[in-house]
């Protein structure tokens, strides 16, 4: 009886580890997020922020458990301040939009978040309690072909996504954003196919025109839909 009793103990630890265990999202899960954030910050030009959960809130992101951990976030965003080109760092968000230079030149909102490369918005969040469970990385436009998607390019984000490592199980890692970037709805097929893979390769990536959400590449194969 006593040997019943303690199969049973271990059983309920188990499952008990199995429950807080994060599993990937699912995209109904990725829709609440992306429509979170698509209600919550109207922001008329391209903008892009990293969301961080925790292992216990990766199981189960209702929209009350994303309202809920976003709370303190959401009242110390300013609209303005975002678009006029300050980078918000909070407890569970760090969001930035498209910031044009005195001289003329830009830095696109993704990059932003993501350098310097070793002290940026992104690390800080990361490296700040509460350990991240699961993030999300929202673009509002389809990271752009000429510049943040050139392999090995000084503007690159393709590599400066190892940054999510402290992530370490890609299916807690997800890309998602809304739509094609309005100048690149013509480009190489085959080539945007190759440029997402590897965002793919680092997190997966999804497309949200609205809050049914489209994975780009389920089992690894592309799904022609987030493009078109």
């Amino acid at each position: 009886m006593a040997f019943q009793v303690q199969n049973l103990s271990v059983l309920f630890l188990l499952l008990s580890y199995w429950s807080l265990t994060t599993t990937g999202f699912t995209p109904n899960e990725i829709g609440n997020i992306n429509d979170y954030i698509t209600r919550t910050f109207t922001i008329n030009n391209q903008f892009a922020c990293v969301i961080k959960f925790t292992e216990t809130e990766c199981g189960d992101l209702t929209a009350d458990t994303i309202r809920n951990a976003l709370e303190n976030d959401k009242n110390r965003i300013n609209i303005y301040d975002i678009i006029n080109g300050v980078i918000h760092e909070g407890e569970r968000m760090v969001m930035a939009s498209f910031f044009r230079r005195p001289d003329g030149s830009g830095d696109h909102a993704e990059h932003r978040l993501l350098t310097p490369v070793n002290n940026s918005p992104v690390l800080q969040l990361l490296n700040r309690a509460p350990p991240a469970g699961c993030v999300i990385f929202f673009s509002k436009y389809s990271p752009c072909y000429n510049y943040c998607t050139v392999p090995n390019g000084p503007l690159s984000i393709i590599t400066k996504l190892n940054q999510f490592n402290k992530v370490t199980d890609i299916n807690n890692k997800a890309f998602v954003f809304n739509n094609i970037y309005n100048k690149e709805l013509n480009i190489d097929a085959q080539l945007q196919r190759e440029r997402f893979k590897a965002i793919n390769d680092h997190m997966l990536l999804y497309r949200c025109p609205n809050q049914n959400c489209i994975q780009c590449f389920p089992n690894n194969n592309f799904n022609a839909n987030c493009v078109n």
